[in-house]
C-alpha cells in the first residue's frame, strides 16, 4: 500500500513540474536550444549563425519531439518587430529605383507561373494530393493565407502548412550559403 502511494505521489510530482504544466518552460527550452545552435554555427563560422543556427537546432529538436514551443503571446510582438525591421529598409532611394525593377519583376512573374505549375503537377501526379491541396501547396504565397484559402476550398490544411513551412525552411537555410558561395559575400558579419 505504501509503495502504491509513493508511486502515485511521484507521478503527481512529475506531472506538476513537467514542461506541459509550465508553458514558458517549453519556450525557455526552445530559447536555450536556439542559443546553443547559434553558438555552434558561430564556432563553425557559418553564415547568419544566430538565425540559422537557432532555426536548425530548434527544427532538429522538434523533429526529435523535444518539449519546445513558443507561447501564443510571443507571436504578435515578434511580428511587429520583424515588420518594423523590414519597413525601415524602404528608403526614398529604393522607391525612386522601382522603374529599374521592371525586367526583374517580369522575370519573377514568369518564374512563379512556371514553378507553380511544376509544383502543382508534381504534388498532383507524383505525391497524389487532391487538386485543392496540390494547388495551394504548390503555389508560392504566405503560409497562413494559403492554408486558410486551401482549407476553405477543400484542401488538407495540415499538408499545405507542412509543404509551405518546409519551403520556407529550405529557402532560409540554403539561400545564405548560396549567396556566400556565388558572390563571396559573407552574410551576418555586421555587429
Amino acid at each position: 500500500m505504501v509503495s502504491y502511494q509513493l508511486v502515485k505521489a511521484c507521478r503527481a510530482w512529475v506531472r506538476a513540474f513537467s514542461p506541459a504544466s509550465f508553458p514558458y518552460c517549453r519556450f525557455l527550452a526552445a530559447l536555450l536550444i536556439g542559443a546553443a545552435g547559434g553558438w555552434g554555427f558561430a564556432l563553425l563560422n557559418l553564415p547568419l549563425p544566430r538565425m540559422l543556427g537557432s532555426m536548425t537546432a530548434c527544427t532538429l529538436a522538434a523533429l526529435l519531439r523535444a518539449p519546445i514551443a513558443a507561447p501564443a503571446a510571443v507571436r504578435p510582438p515578434m511580428t511587429m518587430i520583424i515588420g518594423v525591421m523590414l519597413g525601415v529598409g524602404f528608403t526614398p532611394q529604393i522607391v525612386e529605383s522601382i522603374a529599374h525593377w521592371l525586367p526583374t519583376v517580369l522575370g519573377l512573374a514568369d518564374f512563379i507561373l512556371v514553378s507553380g505549375a511544376a509544383c502543382v503537377a508534381y504534388f498532383r501526379r507524383i505525391a497524389g494530393f487532391g487538386l485543392p491541396t496540390a494547388y495551394f501547396a504548390g503555389m508560392p504565397g504566405g503560409l497562413v493565407g494559403m492554408v486558410i484559402a486551401g482549407e476553405d476550398k477543400g484542401g488538407d490544411a495540415r499538408t499545405i502548412a507542412l509543404v509551405h513551412a518546409a519551403r520556407i525552411l529550405l529557402v532560409v537555410l540554403t539561400l545564405p550559403f548560396l549567396v556566400r558561395l556565388m558572390s563571396g559575400t559573407a552574410l551576418g558579419t555586421r555587429s
